[in-house]
């Protein structure tokens, strides 16, 4: 599996509202489960999902997506939101 990024930065389709929608949809499965099943110490899981996503392999992501776009990763980055889209047209 390679961690180097792709030839062009994806911004179209459902990347233009979410700069991680995988991460986002894991995490939130892992909540959704949580909650269905009152787990009790089981939002470990989803607490785990979160700070995994956001300090593991994020900054990672974000630094080597970084270093492969700069600038047009830079205002991405700006633009669209990592864990919940925006619900008004800007």
């Amino acid at each position: 599996m390679s961690t180097r990024p792709g030839p062009d930065l994806v911004t179209d389709g459902v990347y233009a509202r979410l700069r991680n929608p995988t991460d986002t949809a894991t995490t939130a499965i892992a909540f959704s489960a949580w909650i269905a099943v009152d787990g009790g110490l089981l939002w470990v899981v989803p607490a785990a999902a979160l700070l995994h996503f956001t300090l593991g392999i994020g900054l990672y992501e974000d630094r080597r997506l970084l270093e492969a776009f700069g600038d047009e990763f830079t205002a991405y980055r700006r633009r669209v939101p990592k864990w919940f889209p925006r619900t008004s047209a800007h």
